[in-house]
């Protein structure tokens, strides 16, 4: 007989917490005013909860602007500020008292500060500056695309000592910023991508170090990024948007000690060259500089603007809202030593990263003057020649920076505007007199400056790869936008990618401020109807009246409601999802079934491996019934949007346009007598069964169609493509088929992950024959395929559940299946860190646990481990603990 054991931890008193409010951090809104303050707390002992808060909002003297009052709540994510209207530009400062259920005394958080964006009315005369296009020519450009980037500076002087000096600043596209020789910031490319026409983003920084009495320069370098535009979509008809040349809005408010106040903003009175070393910048065709073109030091004072500078143009304001940027942007946050540097028969250089990662080659190398260095990317080298590299996956993308010494001898050097998705470069043109090493070689990788949430580790190695390749390439895809790719002539924001891997993404990286900014580049790229675009930004504009794309804005603020708390995203999307739903209602539905789908089941398995799409109606999934079983999710999902937004009378017109479409769905796609939808795709049924579609009592026999399916015809591998995948793991695991999930996650040989890991992926592959299939579309670092299994993993391998209020209760609800023996896994949720450990040794099932303080858990025993086979529930405080379940006689612990 196998009984319930749980043991205790206790924790050493050197080693405990009491008492400590953690994290304080504060979001500020999409307009001027709006902020919301979150924190956590940390207690090493058993039970503890937050009884209430108590917010305080101070100004730049320290003089308090607002106090919450003592707030009877637990809650601590999402607070908004209730106090007097904040003013534009100025610092305020906060902090958070927390009393416990412990204590006789209360916690104070530190004391952290932000700046209030500007209103609209306070740019005090600045104005847009640049230089026109006809300012200089390319004569060997191979692209119209390709700009020199612009450089801009002003000299001016400060009568006294500074107390604080804010820099306001829009560089378009890309962009740095420099202050008496120093860069400002660590960011890297300055404001995050969006719709120009509509939002146009700004950042602000503190830079009152930087500054001194007398003599100071100011300085800003652009680059092309998103706003002069890529070249390659129009060649596949796409008319990729481009809004204007680079161009830049700045001011420079500063505070003296005395009280004073000066301003200095962009106008005519900086000086403008694009006659400096970056000759030529385009995100997806590389970087050229020619060191012989070096400035010197024109973002310091003294400088001599003669010659190639003259004074910047007045450029045409972008047409969109000037918006202060409330996520952050890129930055660099890892760098790589090559696994491997080799020299190839004819004299160029192989680098091996090691790993496919999106950033960019810093070198230290010999050259000869005049003579250009090349480097070119790419994701693998060719099966038929391993020193040359593969390049037709990359289509019109020439992916290659170029740099000309100005002298014999050493330089190093990275570029500056642009960046690469790869594992390889080869360089070529450099004096290998000397053969360097690794050491002189550096792969920048650079995303959203974001944190890392989610560790999973367990005792399969294609699981473990899983979660490692899929993290790298969120890394690689983060970009002010998740993209789909970072290497070929794309790199777009297309949605239907993330409409359910947003959710396992939020596991492994705190994603809230990017797809906070993201779902306000969907609801921007809107058409005037509603119509919602499948690329958003749109720079390629794919109006395509469908369903399964656009799901993924309602499954990202779904995702940011549940998982982190923010209602106030709810509120500010609701009009746009619901404009958009009654678009689709209204012009879409025919008899109760949504028309019009587009794209089908993308990317399943073909019946052949040079194909990219299957051509077996066998295999595809009719599109009516995704855009349908999609739209039911949606409408249930906007009943509770409906709530949350404050608009509880929308929630019966949803409820009954979901009724309709349940009914008129089973009429048209459900085989009673042979419990399948359709064509009886695996596809089919599991978004069925998932979302809730299928009549009472026939759910079993969806379920075993399923399985037959799976394991008959596709030998218990992947059936499915991105529509299919986001449902397979959790759809198996939900009813009781959790060891066929496992089998298909942890295959080895096609189609499966572990087929793309042994043929050393190091990332996930757009399509599952991505080895052989026409290079046209086998971009080797995607994530679109990764479907639902890193929900699984955390969800149900590890048992690491959401069961309320954004991880303030947890569910802790494990399914072990029989092939693994291991799962260590770990989430910083809103709340703090869940750590779900377990083990099987010897016939026992050894489970650690560890529940953050001010949350609740539930523990579920799985089934296969109970006395009676049945889950069973405990009851948990916050708090760490062990349990083991055993043969025995009876209960023991401490």
């Amino acid at each position: 007989m196998r009984l319930f054991t749980a043991i205790i931890l206790i924790c050493l008193a050197a080693f405990s917490v009491r008492a400590k409010v953690i994290d304080p951090k504060v979001l500020l809104g999409e307009n001027p005013g709006e902020a919301s303050f979150c924190w956590k707390m940390e207690d090493s002992r058993r039970g503890i909860l937050q009884e209430a808060y108590m917010i305080r909002v101070m100004d730049a003297g320290g003089k308090q602007v607002w106090n919450s009052g003592r707030v009877a709540s637990a809650t601590s994510v999402h607070i908004p500020y209730e106090g007097p209207a904040l003013k534009g530009g100025e610092k305020y400062t906060w902090n958070v008292t927390v009393w416990n259920n412990k204590d006789k005394n209360a916690s104070t958080s530190a004391t952290i500060g932000w700046i209030n964006p500007l209103e609209e009315d306070q740019w005090d005369g600045a104005r847009w500056i640049g230089l026109p296009g006809e300012g200089k020519t390319i004569s060997d450009a191979e692209s119209q695309y390709d700009l020199p980037a612009r450089y801009l500076r002003r000299e001016f002087d400060l009568g006294g000592e500074v107390s604080s000096a804010i820099l306001y600043v829009s560089g378009l596209g890309n962009s740095y910023c420099y202050i008496n020789g120093k860069r400002v910031g660590d960011d890297v490319f300055g404001p995050l991508p969006t719709l120009y026409d509509v939002s146009v983003p700004y950042l602000i920084y503190d830079v009152t170090d930087l500054l001194k009495v007398g003599g100071n320069a100011i300085g800003a370098a652009l680059g092309n990024g998103r706003y002069f535009g890529t070249r390659n979509g129009d060649d596949y008809g796409m008319n990729t948007l481009r809004f204007g040349y680079p161009c830049l809005l700045a001011k420079l408010h500063i505070r003296y000690r005395d009280g004073r106040e000066e301003t200095i903003v962009s106008d005519t009175s900086w000086m403008a060259t694009d006659n400096g070393p970056v000759i030529r910048n385009n995100e997806y065709d590389g970087e050229h500089y020619d060191a012989s073109l070096e400035l010197g030091k024109w973002t310091e004072t003294g400088y001599s603007c003669s010659g190639i500078w003259r004074p910047a143009t007045l450029m045409s304001a972008p047409k969109g809202k000037m918006r202060a940027q409330f996520a952050p942007s890129m930055a660099v946050q890892d760098e790589i030593i090559p696994r491997e540097v080799r020299r190839t028969a004819d004299g160029r250089l192989i680098v091996d990263l090691g790993q496919n990662v999106a950033g960019w080659l810093r070198v230290r190398l010999k050259g000869r003057k005049g003579e250009r260095v090349t480097l070119r990317y790419s994701e693998i080298l060719r099966s038929d020649d391993p020193e040359q590299l593969y390049v037709a996956n990359l289509r019109l993308a020439r992916c290659m920076d170029a740099y000309t010494p100005a002298s014999d001898g050493w330089f190093e050097w990275e570029p500056q505007f642009v960046i690469h998705g790869f594992r390889f470069v080869e360089i070529s043109g450099a004096d290998l007199s000397a053969m360097p090493s690794a050491r002189n070689f550096a792969g920048i990788v650079a995303y959203d400056e974001m944190k890392s949430t989610g560790t999973f580790s367990c005792s399969d190695e294609i699981l473990n790869l899983m979660h490692e390749n899929t993290a790298r390439g969120l890394r690689g895809n983060y970009r002010g936008m998740p993209t789909d790719c970072p290497q070929r002539d794309e790199r777009m924001g297309w949605l239907g990618d993330r409409a359910t891997g947003c959710y396992g993404e939020a596991f492994i990286y705190d994603v809230e401020n990017l797809y906070r900014k993201w779902s306000l580049d969907i609801q921007e790229s809107m058409r005037e109807d509603g119509c919602i675009s499948d690329v958003s930004p749109r720079y390629w504009t794919l109006w395509n009246e469908d369903v399964t794309w656009p799901a993924a804005l309602f499954g990202a603020v779904d995702m940011l409601w549940r998982q982190f708390g923010n209602e106030q995203v709810v509120k500010d999307r609701y009009d746009a999802m619901k404009k958009w739903v009654g678009f689709i209602l209204g012009k879409k539905v025919r008899d109760g079934i949504v028309t019009g789908d587009i794209y089908g089941d993308w990317c399943l398995p073909p019946e052949s491996l040079e194909l990219i799409h299957s051509n077996d109606p066998s295999r595809k999934t009719d599109g009516d019934l995704l855009g349908t079983s999609v739209m039911y999710d949606i409408l249930h999902k906007m009943q509770d949007f409906a709530v949350v937004a404050g608009h509880p009378e929308d929630v019966h017109e949803y409820s009954e346009a979901a009724l309709v479409l349940k009914e008129a769905y089973n009429r048209r796609f459900f085989d009673e007598s042979a419990s399948c939808y359709a064509n009886n795709t695996v596809t089919a049924n599991i978004m069925s069964l998932r979302l809730g579609l299928v009549p009472e009592g026939h759910e079993q026999g969806v379920v075993r169609n399923i399985v037959d399916k799976t394991v008959g015809e596709w030998n218990s591998h992947i059936s499915v493509g991105l529509m299919g995948v986001q449902h397979l793991f959790r759809g198996l695991s939900e009813y009781g088929n959790v060891d066929l999930a496992c089998t298909i996650a942890s295959n080895d040989t096609y189609p499966s992950y572990g087929y793309m890991f042994r043929r050393g992926a190091t990332t996930i592959w757009e399509l599952w024959n991505g080895d052989t299939a026409d290079p046209a579309m086998n971009s080797l670092n995607h994530l679109m395929l990764t479907g639902d299994c890193i929900i699984w993993m955390y969800e149900y391998l590890a048992g690491i559940r959401n069961g309320g209020d954004a991880f303030r209760r947890i569910e802790l609800k494990p399914c072990p299946p029989s092939q693994l023996t291991s799962v260590d896994a770990s989430y910083d949720s809103p709340y703090g860190t869940i750590v779900s450990s377990w083990k099987v040794e010897d016939g026992e099932f050894l489970w650690h646990v560890e529940i953050p303080a001010n949350t609740t858990a539930v523990a579920t025993v799985p089934g296969r481990f109970s006395p009676d086979g049945k889950e069973s529930e405990i009851e948990l405080e916050a708090g760490a603990y062990d349990f083991r379940y055993r043969e025995q006689a009876g209960p023991e612990g401490r």
